[in-house]
């Protein structure tokens, strides 16, 4: 069976955005007064922003949300800059679309800012297709996107992908296995991402990679 649709997440397995997001994270809580532990700090990177206010530091609604706000102009003014990608990301993509592999975005940011920072290291013009969230975990509005399960499910839809066989989910962190387990697609798991130790393996992805020329390799080998 060919493997023809590969979908990726950005954080930890395209982009290497742990000063970025640190950065923003430390500025942000500086405004309530707040210090990280070392241990709140390694889980930031991959959830979405709101998640990461109300679960990783306590926030309630309106203060996660007001919190949200000024990360996300602290990051947009200041962070955009930090951002780069990890080393054999741009051999991994120009090699998955000279073998015919359709290639797309199952990500946690919201589009724009995804698109923006793509572009920026120009690799935007490796993916046929961006999925990403489109609303605040809670919502309830008619196509609210709010978690990586859904995210995944929409690019499938959208792309009318419908014989399963033929996609892959690859993310580094635990929710990007599970949402991909729970749309029927294989999953493969970045060991070079952002997981805390442990996390991945538990996931039990199909396979787990060291480095993105791996899985470019592995798929051209074994799914031609």
């Amino acid at each position: 069976m060919e493997l023809k649709y590969i979908l990726f997440d950005m954080d930890g397995v395209i982009i290497d955005s742990r000063r970025s997001i640190t950065e923003s994270t430390l500025y942000t809580l500086g405004q309530y007064g707040m210090v990280p532990t070392e241990e709140q700090l390694k889980r930031i990177i991959g959830p979405p922003l709101y998640r990461i206010y109300t679960e990783i530091f306590g926030f309630d609604s309106d203060t996660a949300s007001e919190a949200v706000r000024i990360y996300k102009k602290y990051y947009d003014e200041h962070a955009l800059p930090l951002v780069t990608l990890f080393d054999g990301v741009g051999e991994m993509l120009s090699e998955l679309n000279a073998h015919g592999k359709k290639l797309m975005l199952a990500t946690a940011r919201f589009a724009e800012v995804t698109e923006t920072i793509l572009s920026r290291l120009d690799v935007l013009k490796y993916f046929c297709f961006v999925g990403s969230v489109n609303a605040a975990p809670g919502s309830t509005e008619p196509g609210a996107r709010t978690s990586k399960a859904e995210v995944i499910g929409y690019c499938l839809s959208e792309n009318g992908i419908y014989i399963k066989e033929n996609a892959v989910m690859i993310g580094d962190r635990a929710e990007d296995i599970e949402g991909g387990k729970l749309n029927g697609i294989k999953t493969f798991g970045a060991g070079y991402g952002f997981a805390p130790e442990g996390e991945l393996e538990n996931a039990a992805p199909d396979r787990i990679f060291n480095s993105p020329v791996e899985i470019s390799r592995y798929i051209i080998e074994s799914y031609e």
